[in-house]
């Protein structure tokens, strides 16, 4: 309710995406039960080395209508998703409205007075488990204004933003 949001889980899954064995591995994250909740959508960027890949995990029939390639918009758009209109398979995402809108979620408190299972309207949820690192990666990038146009970019060089990249996805899907 309200787009009250949980993060479930935080794992990357190494492989050869250029096989299908981590494909395999992704496709029975997304389709297991998490104590009684399941993903109902898992957006994948096509972008990087492995497009014909990714597509083709998309189209998977046992991942009809949960797995949808998604890749970052080149300019704003009234929407945060709209299909691309070259490639109905594709939806192209407003990052900079994205991140806005994490960033801006990220500030949410739990009222003080708040009653266990009562939603709180764009609160995030985060397991316990998760270390300073995961965070350091959502937090890895700030907003700038560039050639008139609003932006994100990394806070150092060499920052790791993999945790806000897939916020951003799950906020997509």
């Amino acid at each position: 309710p309200g787009e009250e949001t949980w993060l479930l889980d935080y794992r990357q899954i190494p492989g050869n995406l250029a096989i299908r064995d981590p494909w395999d591995r992704l496709e029975e994250q997304l389709r297991r039960d998490w104590s009684g909740l399941r993903i109902k959508a898992c957006a994948i960027d096509i972008g990087g080395h492995f497009t014909r890949q990714a597509y083709q995990f998309a189209k998977r029939p046992a991942l009809k209508g949960l797995v949808f390639p998604i890749k970052g918009a080149t300019k704003p758009q009234q929407k945060l998703t709209r299909r691309s209109s070259n490639k109905a398979r594709l939806w192209l995402v407003d990052t900079v409205a994205a991140k806005d809108q994490i960033l801006g979620r990220l500030k949410i408190e739990l009222p003080k007075d708040h009653q266990a299972g009562a939603p709180v309207p764009g609160y995030m949820h985060f397991p316990q488990d998760l270390d300073g690192s995961y965070f350091e990666m959502l937090l890895a990038e700030r907003p700038v204004t560039k050639a008139g146009r609003r932006a994100y970019e990394k806070i150092t060089e060499d920052a790791r933003n993999e945790a806000l990249d897939r916020t951003v996805y799950g906020l997509a899907a």
